[in-house]
């Protein structure tokens, strides 16, 4: 996908909150924001409750 220990991870994720803040209010976009220290994992910070796994 990427190298996490250059700066174009952070610019995905930029670009990829920047989508969801364009189409929901932060309150619920903040959710599904990609977010993690610079050269440390990235995750998602859903709540569990609302995934749902067919």
């Amino acid at each position: 996908m990427t190298n996490p220990l250059l700066n174009s991870i952070n610019e995905k994720c930029a670009r990829i909150r920047g989508a969801f803040v364009g189409q929901f209010d932060d309150c619920m976009a903040r959710h599904y924001y990609i977010d993690g220290s610079r050269g440390e994992a990235k995750k998602i910070s859903l709540p569990r409750n609302l995934v749902v796994w067919e």
